[in-house]
């Protein structure tokens, strides 16, 4: 689904790529090793700190055993990881290329995570599994909705471009 998205959409050069609710990092690993010059820095945040425990302690394998067989470009990208509550920390605004995989987010969280999505540069793609951003202002337009198969059933996603200057 992302090399199907960036294709079509592209993702901008030395751009940087954020896992929102990163989990144990398997996304962000697997958007490193397609990188292809897109992304400068890669990297997720989470609130479950034994999650992304696991995420961090794969860097060992990735910077020693991995990163070597790939193109430089992607050699020299900048892995980050934080553990943290991804609503008080702004650092993934930076992003160009932001995922967010909803199922775990209530109604609530949804919606203050889509009034902090406007903060986002203009350009910015923002791809969100089972629920679509809520809306504001149109600071987003919806480019795809469609359905993928996941390990527990189907899911709708969505992408967005950002449309708009930041918000905040």
């Amino acid at each position: 689904m992302f090399e199907k998205i960036t294709r079509a959409y592209g993702a901008a050069n030395d751009g940087m790529f954020f896992d929102l609710g990163c989990g144990c990092g398997q996304l962000v690993y697997t958007v490193a090793m397609l990188n292809d010059k897109k992304f400068v820095k890669c990297g997720g945040i989470e609130f479950i700190g034994s999650l992304l425990d696991r995420g961090v302690k794969r860097m060992n394998r990735w910077e020693n055993v991995v990163k070597g067989s790939f193109p430089p470009a992607t050699r020299d990208m900048q892995m980050v990881w934080m553990n943290g509550d991804l609503f008080a920390s702004n650092v993934w605004l930076d992003a160009t290329f932001l995922f967010i995989h909803w199922t775990a987010f209530s109604n609530e969280q949804i919606t203050k995570l889509s009034d902090l999505l406007r903060g986002c540069k203009e350009g910015t793609h923002v791809i969100t599994i089972t629920h679509p951003i809520k809306v504001i202002d149109n600071d987003f337009e919806c480019l795809i909705k469609d359905e993928c198969v996941t390990s527990w059933g189907d899911a709708d996603f969505y992408v967005y471009e950002k449309l708009t200057t930041s918000q905040l």
